[in-house]
């Protein structure tokens, strides 16, 4: 224990000697300092495509679909050789003239100029042979026709003198908080796509949600990390980054429309539905137009923002309208996140604060109050997934009580001994009718080994061929009629017989001329619908579905299974009719 103690002591007094080395070189050395930016004025007077001269002031707003601006003066700080003058362009060109003569031009400063050169993005002009006070002039040129109304005013403050590098370090320092905020939701965004996914495939409830959740917040993920000022030095690719954005928003904000449409109820979730299909079709022509050249996808902002907006006003109309009548709280965070986003389509030409603050911060602040409601589904769906595991074990002990139930040792031996009679007397009959015993066996068999639905044509083969064995017992006491309107639908193996046994048992037999059983099916709205009705005694069924296996089984597995019912109505003396309502969705063939 001495040794292990003292060996602690050293390498702590190691690691204080290295630390104190670290903060004295670097205290003392010049290297340690970071130089700073150098910012600039531009002190002159400025004009709209040099209609009327203005003075330039600090506090001056533009727009740049104004039209080319033009400026003339000189920076507040005095030129020294080849000294790198710093500027921030948002999908603008600019050309520089000394003393009338053009120095330096960059961007997409004229029509003539290719597309993918357009962008966000920082650059530099070396200025050599400039004296001090040198009258220059820039000319800001704007080929686009929406979203960067701010550009000519972020030029302006963003005029700096230093190394490129140093530009660099300060823009990452500035920008290292989105870009953290954006990886974080990314990686969110991917933890709850993945834990949808494992939803959907145990068929979990709720799924769908968190996949909508999951796709706006990497959408909006990748916007905060493409949308930072210094993307440029990040990825090279300026078109690439335009249109990331671009999709991002644009694929984000759909999605929100599909979150909304999610949260909503009845008819209100209809018309949403219809919306987000408009929406969508109109999101593809958008594309479509980009794609094939018709315009450059940055130019389809100004559509897309209208259709947009059009959009979120009628999505804001619904959740206000569920909230009232529904009390549903998680609405509002939608309504919020709707409306902010109708804002910053509006700042986009009003040009009143900085371009997307607005969504990003409540994004961020929604982004955390969704997590923890995600938190809340995961965990109410992993107790789902354990309670289904649990019925999973239950409907597989019902399936093969239900099955041996079917199984009875004296309907066997009274089959058997009515067949060992017909091999004298009628043995074609009783060959026949050995097949249909060994078929209705094995349809019991196999009952106890599948775990799904089965064809109701196939439920139908075996309770004829149960009927047919019954026949043999009671002859013509026993008549059988179907009228079958829908067939191609599924249903839980074995539903059918035990409600046809107990009319069998408790209508048909007692009455002395027998009677008629008679199977229909049909579709009522949405739901399947299977009657089974005989003439018979009438008796109380509810009381013999609480004491019956085989009927209890049956309400069991169509609850569990297909989300179906079971409704009974029996009059003494009239007979007994049974209905079964199956939900046609997931059945359905």
């Amino acid at each position: 224990m001495k040794k292990i103690r003292w060996r602690i002591i050293g390498y702590v007094a190691l690691l204080v000697m290295a630390v104190g080395l670290l903060v004295n070189l670097s205290s003392n050395s010049m290297q340690s300092v970071m130089p700073a930016m150098l910012d600039l004025d531009f002190v002159g007077e400025y004009s709209i495509e040099g209609k009327e001269w203005k003075q330039w002031e600090e506090d001056t707003k533009l727009s740049s679909f104004d039209g080319e601006l033009w400026l003339r003066g000189y920076f507040s700080e005095p030129f020294f050789d080849n000294m790198i003058i710093n500027f921030y362009m948002e999908h603008i060109g600019i050309t520089i003239l000394v003393d009338g003569e053009k120095v330096y031009e960059t961007g997409r400063a004229r029509e003539t100029l290719p597309e993918m050169i357009c962008g966000s993005y920082w650059s530099g002009w070396r200025c050599e042979d400039v004296e001090e006070y040198e009258v220059i002039e820039l000319r800001l040129y704007n080929p686009h026709n929406y979203g960067n109304a701010n550009a000519y005013n972020k030029f302006m403050k963003s005029l700096c003198a230093g190394p490129q590098q140093v530009l660099i370090y300060y823009l990452k320092m500035y920008t290292r908080p989105f870009w953290i905020v954006g990886f974080f939701v990314i990686v969110v965004s991917v933890v709850l796509l993945g834990t949808a996914i494992g939803y959907y495939a145990q068929s979990l409830s709720r799924y769908d949600l968190l996949i909508s959740m999951g796709l706006v917040s990497f959408f909006m993920g990748v916007y905060m990390l493409m949308d930072t000022i210094d993307i440029c030095y990040r990825s090279y690719f300026n078109m690439f980054n335009t249109c990331v954005r671009q999709l991002c928003i644009m694929f984000g904000s759909m999605e929100l429309v599909n979150c909304i449409r999610k949260t909503l109820r009845g008819k209100r979730r209809d018309l949403a539905t219809k919306i987000l299909v408009g929406l969508g079709l109109g999101n593809g022509l958008l594309l479509l137009s980009a794609l094939v050249g018709l315009c450059g996808i940055y130019n389809t902002g100004f559509p897309w923002v209208i259709m947009q907006g059009m959009v979120l006003v009628c999505m804001v109309a619904l959740c206000v309208c569920e909230y009232y009548k529904k009390k549903n709280k998680l609405v509002v965070s939608y309504i919020v996140l709707s409306i902010a986003l109708l804002l910053e389509f509006i700042n986009s030409y009003a040009n009143v604060w900085m371009s997307g603050i607005i969504i990003k911060v409540l994004f961020v602040i929604i982004f955390a109050y969704h997590l923890l409601c995600a938190v809340v589904v995961i965990s109410g769906n992993q107790r789902e997934s354990e309670k289904a595991k649990e019925l999973t074990k239950e409907l597989k002990n019902s399936r093969i009580v239900l099955a041996m139930s079917q199984i009875r040792t004296h309907f066997i031996f009274n089959v058997l001994t009515a067949i060992s009679g017909m091999c004298e007397y009628d043995p074609v009959k009783a060959d026949e009718t050995l097949v249909k015993f060994a078929r209705y066996l094995r349809s019991n068999i196999d009952v106890m080994q599948e775990d799904g639905l089965e064809l109701f044509s196939k439920s139908m083969e075996h309770l004829e061929d149960y009927i047919g064995l019954e026949q043999i017992r009671f002859g013509d006491k026993i008549q059988f009629v179907k009228e079958l309107q829908v067939t191609e639908f599924k249903i839980p193996p074995l539903v059918l017989q035990p409600i046809v046994e107990n009319s069998i048992k408790h209508g048909l037999y007692p009455k002395k001329d027998g009677g008629t059983i008679e199977i229909k099916t049909w579709m009522d709205g949405t739901d399947v619908k299977i009657s089974v009705s005989d003439n018979g005694v009438g008796y109380c069924m509810e009381e013999e579905k609480e004491k019956s296996v085989g009927l209890s089984n049956v309400v069991f597995r169509l609850k569990n299974m297909v989300g179906g019912r079971l409704e009974i109505e029996s009059t003494e003396g009239i007979g007994t009719k049974v209905v079964i309502a199956i939900p046609y969705k997931g059945v359905m063939l």
